[in-house]
């Protein structure tokens, strides 16, 4: 079972509805390559690789840490890879409580050409999820929304 991208907010009373907890249900790896122009069928040389966490739910988190705004992210991750998630959202301050299924959390690529300023987008698909995951995560964001007030964006 494939999900889209959502993003519900989950506002908490504790901090004066200020502690927000975001959800992730097809998060990934966004991994931009940059160079300068590409060839069908030529070897090109990267001029560089960036590569950072995504997902709609991720990213809000991310813009509300920048503001300074408390808040949790959750959803579901890889197996395979949940660290790259845990650490980058561990060290910037965002808490996080996610279900890890088994498998590997999608990347979507960019390739980014400088001289033709233009972007390619190339997007795995979400892990299949089993009705047992389904059932783990519905019931951990009916235990995240009864301790809080619930606001869908």
């Amino acid at each position: 079972m494939h999900f889209v991208s959502l993003s519900y907010m989950y506002l908490d009373e504790r901090y004066g509805c200020k502690m927000i907890t975001t959800v992730t249900m097809n998060p990934a790896i966004d991994k931009s390559i940059i160079l300068d122009e590409v060839t069908l069928g030529e070897v090109h040389r990267i001029k560089e690789v960036v590569e950072t966490v995504g997902g709609k739910g991720i990213n809000v988190s991310k813009v509300l840490n920048l503001f300074g705004t408390p808040n949790t992210a959750t959803g579901v991750l890889g197996r395979e890879n949940a660290d790259f998630f845990k650490n980058f959202l561990n060290n910037n301050g965002i808490e996080n409580a996610f279900y890890e299924a088994d498998g590997k959390t999608r990347t979507n690529v960019k390739v980014i050409e400088t001289a033709q300023q233009r972007t390619t987008d190339l997007n795995e698909p979400g892990i299949d999820l089993t009705p047992g995951d389904v059932n783990t995560v519905s019931s951990i964001l009916l235990e995240l929304a009864e301790a809080r007030r619930v606001c869908c964006s």
